[in-house]
């Protein structure tokens, strides 16, 4: 839905949840996204902004993210692949021959899928890549009944359940190279031994990564500056 405020067209979308506030955000150049437990119609959009118009203005004016992929292509530890809409399964996606098909009737549905996409790859490749590592943290490390998930977390990139002896992995790590997943997975592999972040953590980490701080700071670079 367009709305025109004072000679601004801002394309809104609206979700209705199951909320007690109604909350407004930014998903792109001029594009705002609106959740609420109700629906709304132009002239109820436009009521809202005014009623809000100080963060509508901050909102708007925010700089905005630059496109991580070209339309029609995601990109997928750092390699653009081609993505279709409009798969019909009742899978949320399919990855067949480098061709990514999701499904999803509309944005919400698209990223539902996409992040569903992106947690497999994640959780599939880390434990390709565990195989590599046990040649070298296998004999401190044990990997034994270890389990990996992946979702997308708001704050950190990676943790680690001792009592379950689970790793979970951002899906954003999908998104980019594949050298900042191998950091992340080796970051929470030393805390298998060692549970917090004190001075003999830090040294295991550097033995195996020693350039891990600024690979850390590259990619948290890389999250602030791309649209993920």
């Amino acid at each position: 839905m367009i709305v025109a405020l004072d000679g601004v067209l801002i394309d809104v979308s609206v979700k209705t949840k199951n909320i007690r506030h109604t909350y407004i955000h930014k998903i792109g150049n001029n594009r705002l996204l609106v959740t609420s437990n109700r629906l709304f119609d132009e002239q109820s959009l436009k009521k809202l902004f005014l009623e809000n118009r100080a963060k509508v203005d901050k909102l708007l004016h925010k700089q905005s993210r630059k496109i991580l992929a070209p339309t029609g292509t995601v990109s997928l530890f750092g390699t653009l692949i081609p993505v279709e809409s409009g798969f019909s399964k009742k899978s949320l996606w399919a990855y067949d021959k480098g061709i990514l098909r999701i499904s999803g009737k509309d944005e919400m549905g698209l990223a539902k899928a996409l992040e569903a996409f992106y947690g497999r790859q994640v959780v599939e490749m880390a434990i390709s890549e565990l195989e590599k590592l046990q040649h070298t943290l296998g004999l401190i490390v044990s990997f034994k009944n270890l389990t990996f998930k992946s979702r997308r977390l708001k704050s950190r990139l990676g943790s680690y359940s001792q009592k379950t002896r689970t790793i979970m992995l951002n899906s954003l790590l999908g998104r980019f190279s594949l050298e900042y997943l191998k950091i992340i997975l080796i970051h929470e592999l030393v805390h298998i031994n060692i549970s917090g972040h004190q001075e003999n953590f830090y040294k295991l980490l550097y033995a195996y990564v020693p350039d891990y701080r600024s690979k850390k700071r590259e990619l948290a670079n890389l999250i602030r500056t791309y649209e993920v």
